[in-house]
Protein backbone atom coordinates (compact mmCIF):
# COMPACT_ATOMS: atom_id res chain seq x y z
CA UNK A 1 0.00 0.00 0.00
CA UNK A 2 2.69 2.81 1.02
CA UNK A 3 4.83 3.41 -1.99
CA UNK A 4 1.45 3.56 -4.98
CA UNK A 5 -0.49 5.13 -2.50
CA UNK A 6 1.86 7.91 -1.44
CA UNK A 7 2.84 8.30 -5.23
CA UNK A 8 -0.81 8.49 -6.37
CA UNK A 9 -1.77 10.69 -3.43
CA UNK A 10 0.83 12.89 -4.36
CA UNK A 11 0.49 13.44 -8.03
CA UNK A 12 -3.79 13.96 -6.91
CA UNK A 13 -2.27 17.25 -4.94
CA UNK A 14 -0.04 18.13 -6.97
CA UNK A 15 -3.13 18.49 -9.70
CA UNK A 16 -5.24 20.31 -7.23
CA UNK A 17 -7.11 23.77 -7.82
CA UNK A 18 -6.09 26.69 -5.36
CA UNK A 19 -9.89 26.57 -4.14
CA UNK A 20 -9.37 23.19 -3.20
CA UNK A 21 -7.14 23.59 0.20
CA UNK A 22 -9.23 21.04 2.07
CA UNK A 23 -8.86 18.03 -0.52
CA UNK A 24 -5.20 19.52 -0.34
CA UNK A 25 -5.12 19.31 3.85
CA UNK A 26 -6.43 15.60 3.48
CA UNK A 27 -3.92 14.49 0.89
CA UNK A 28 -1.07 16.19 3.18
CA UNK A 29 -2.61 14.14 6.13
CA UNK A 30 -2.51 11.24 4.04
CA UNK A 31 0.89 11.10 3.08
CA UNK A 32 2.20 11.67 6.61
CA UNK A 33 0.09 9.01 7.64
CA UNK A 34 1.12 6.80 4.92
CA UNK A 35 4.96 7.83 6.25
CA UNK A 36 4.59 7.67 9.86
CA UNK A 37 2.51 5.26 10.45
CA UNK A 38 4.56 2.06 9.27
CA UNK A 39 7.96 3.68 11.01
CA UNK A 40 5.62 3.38 14.47
CA UNK A 41 4.78 -0.30 13.37
CA UNK A 42 8.26 -1.02 12.90
CA UNK A 43 9.25 0.82 16.12
CA UNK A 44 6.63 -0.86 18.25
CA UNK A 45 6.16 -4.02 16.93
CA UNK A 46 3.22 -5.07 19.35
CA UNK A 47 1.21 -2.21 17.95
CA UNK A 48 1.58 -2.41 14.22
CA UNK A 49 -1.97 -5.12 13.77
CA UNK A 50 -3.43 -1.56 15.36
CA UNK A 51 -1.81 1.29 13.09
CA UNK A 52 -1.78 -0.83 10.23
CA UNK A 53 -5.62 -0.49 10.75
CA UNK A 54 -5.17 3.06 10.98
CA UNK A 55 -3.47 3.47 7.84
CA UNK A 56 -6.06 1.19 6.11
CA UNK A 57 -9.17 3.50 7.89
CA UNK A 58 -6.92 6.71 6.42
CA UNK A 59 -6.56 5.32 2.89
CA UNK A 60 -9.88 3.87 2.24
CA UNK A 61 -11.14 7.78 3.67
CA UNK A 62 -9.18 9.22 0.92
CA UNK A 63 -10.47 6.81 -1.91
CA UNK A 64 -14.10 7.49 -0.81
CA UNK A 65 -13.70 11.37 -0.92
CA UNK A 66 -12.03 10.91 -4.53
CA UNK A 67 -14.92 8.80 -5.72
CA UNK A 68 -17.18 11.09 -4.80
CA UNK A 69 -15.69 13.78 -6.20
CA UNK A 70 -15.15 11.83 -9.46
CA UNK A 71 -18.64 11.15 -9.14
CA UNK A 72 -19.94 14.81 -8.63
CA UNK A 73 -17.38 16.45 -11.51
CA UNK A 74 -18.65 13.43 -13.88
CA UNK A 75 -21.97 13.41 -13.05
CA UNK A 76 -24.81 14.09 -16.71
CA UNK A 77 -26.17 17.82 -16.19
CA UNK A 78 -29.53 18.05 -17.11
CA UNK A 79 -30.53 18.93 -20.79
CA UNK A 80 -31.76 22.59 -20.57
CA UNK A 81 -34.85 23.16 -22.10
CA UNK A 82 -35.61 25.01 -25.68
CA UNK A 83 -36.88 28.36 -25.07
CA UNK A 84 -40.34 28.85 -27.03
Amino acid sequence: MGFAFSFGVLLRLLQRQKHETNKKYFDMLALIVATVIPLLGWHWPSLSGLVQRILFAVAYLWYVNEALTLDKSSSPKKPQEPIA
